[in-house]
């Protein structure tokens, strides 16, 4: 199997079809600005002085998954530090899986390999999402600059995190 099929694999559906643009950063990827949230659309469900100090933590259920995934956003806030650490979360069983190898592919051709060295899309991710233990990280990228990228599934939910955003982007 070619490099070009193995990565894009066969189509399941029209949108998958369509020709995405190329992202250069993380931030591309979304419609909302994670520079500008917290916003008002944002639940406060929790706060904590650390020696750090003050934290927040805020959710917000999307009217528009992002990704064509993520239904649901959780922000943790360093107010001292004024930096966020952003994660978006997907229940699991309402994945397609096109719309998760777009999401892999993406971050291949945006950040090259993972820190395991793992290329594009293949069909073990699937079966690891659906079965087993998944993820991907981005932490050790020079790409990622300031802003580690991680993927993974913890019980029933696929989680994106982008950390320190806020720190000199």
């Amino acid at each position: 199997m070619s490099f070009f099929k193995n990565l894009f694999g066969k189509s399941d559906n029209k949108s998958s079809d369509e020709i995405r643009p190329l992202k250069s950063s993380i931030f591309e990827y979304f419609t909302i600005d994670l520079f500008s949230i917290p916003n008002e659309n944002f639940k406060l469900i929790g706060s904590e002085n650390t020696d750090e100090g003050l934290i927040k933590k805020y959710s917000c259920v999307l009217a528009n998954k992002e990704c064509n995934l993520f239904n649901e956003i959780e922000v943790i806030e360093s107010v001292n530090h004024k930096v966020r650490n952003i994660f978006f979360k997907a229940e699991i069983n309402n994945i397609k899986q096109t719309d998760f190898k777009n999401l892999l592919n993406d971050l291949y051709l945006t950040f090259g390999k993972d820190d395991n060295k793992k290329a594009g899309y293949s069909n073990q991710d699937w079966s690891n999402l659906m079965s087993g233990f998944f993820d991907r990280t981005f932490f050790d990228n020079s790409k990622t600059k300031l802003n580690p990228v991680m993927l993974d599934k913890s019980n029933s939910v696929l989680g994106l995190g982008i950390w320190r955003i806020g720190a000199s982007n």
